[in-house]
């Protein structure tokens, strides 16, 4: 009898358990950040040199160095909101590159420097 009891009372408890109110498991929502990227690299096959670049007229850029497509991986992009942006890209005292560009979020921009 005390076997029977026990076994009632346990399988009470394991289903009592199992119907818990509080939520055991949580679920995030994730999103893409707030950020932009604009990538500035070398149309030819050689790296270029002072290469400055011009956002909305207020944030200014200088790269030392623009490598080429096939060694993007070495370049820093330049970090932004996402947006309508204006950006010059300003080689050899030019400019080479004046557009208005729409970034969205995450979105990375490559501009071509010749």
């Amino acid at each position: 009898m005390k076997q029977f009891y026990f076994i009632l009372l346990s399988s009470i408890l394991i289903i009592a358990s199992s119907c818990s109110t509080t939520n055991k498991y949580s679920t995030r929502s994730t999103s893409v950040e707030n950020e932009a990227f604009i990538l500035i690299l070398s149309d030819n096959n050689q790296k270029i040199e002072n290469v400055s670049v011009i956002i909305d007229q207020t944030d200014e850029y200088v790269y030392p160095i623009v490598f080429p497509q096939k060694r993007a991986i070495r370049m820093k992009p330049i970090v932004t909101t996402p947006g309508s942006k204006n950006v010059k890209v300003i080689y050899l005292d030019r400019i080479v590159f004046d557009q208005n560009i729409l970034l969205g979020h995450g979105e990375t921009r490559k501009i071509m420097v010749r």
